[in-house]
């Protein structure tokens, strides 16, 4: 990641020979990685299995969407993207057996269901987004950018592994309206002729989450949500769909 951002810089200090308005059009795609600490909930089988929980997870995705300016450099940004649903990090308090670092899941052996553990799980989903960008011209080309969007996730398929080695992880196909959510960012763009280059800051607003019955005592419909507690950044690569002018230096 480091030096992708090395190499992002270096074109945009070299990159001194034309200044270009913004266009009104633009294609985007946005790779981008996010970190975030879930509320602490409790799962309680029975009365001796009761697990209390604190997960964090690092999740990644990709966005590709197209933007109209609406007025003043206000742009309405429309795309889709692949992001994986990261809960990657388990720590928890048990009250049978104390300290753990994974959750407890419903697996289905040859001998009947039984109880084993995931120490990390995630969700493969596709996302539909929408959301506003203000742009804020410095000089040279130089943009500050600030949004709003919001996201609607769709999972086609999960990954649980397992911490028994003798037990293959697990993959399932279950396809289902997954989660929302809603984020700030605010970054800095280069405008080079028709291609725009630059890197955000990501805050998580609001999520909310769908439970999993591979879980027990979970549902499927039933949802879980947090406020913040969470930070992301993104690499912006926009390349312009109109006419643009240029501006000598």
């Amino acid at each position: 990641m480091s030096k992708i951002y090395l190499f992002i810089t270096f074109i945009l200090l070299c990159t001194n020979t034309l200044s270009a308005q913004i266009p009104k059009k633009q294609f985007e795609i946005q790779p981008y990685f996010r970190w975030d600490n879930y509320p602490t909930f409790t799962n309680a089988v029975n009365v001796l299995s009761t697990h209390q929980l604190t997960i964090n997870g690092k999740s990644w995705g990709i966005n590709a969407a197209y933007k109209l300016e609406v007025k003043n450099k206000l742009f309405l940004k429309i795309g889709i993207g692949y992001y994986k649903y990261s809960f990657s990090k388990i720590g928890g308090m048990h009250r049978s057996w104390g300290k753990s670092n994974a959750r407890m899941v419903e697996y289905t052996a040859p001998i009947g269901d039984i109880l084993l553990y995931t120490p990390k799980y995630w969700y493969n989903t596709f996302n539909a987004n929408i959301g506003f960008e203000k742009y804020f011209h410095l000089n040279k080309g130089y943009y500050i950018i600030s949004g709003l969007n919001a996201r609607n996730y769709f999972t086609f398929s999960q990954q649980y592994n397992m911490q028994l080695s003798t037990v293959k992880n697990q993959r399932r196909y279950v396809k289902r309206q997954f989660g929302f959510s809603a984020d700030l960012s605010a970054g800095i763009l280069k405008q080079m002729g028709k291609l725009g280059i630059g890197a955000s800051v990501i805050l998580p607003i609001y999520d909310k989450w769908r439970q999993d019955n591979f879980f027990p005592t979970e549902e499927n419909a039933s949802s879980r949500n947090k406020w913040f507690r969470g930070i992301g950044a993104g690499i912006n690569c926009n390349y312009s769909l109109s006419k643009i002018k240029h501006h000598e230096k």
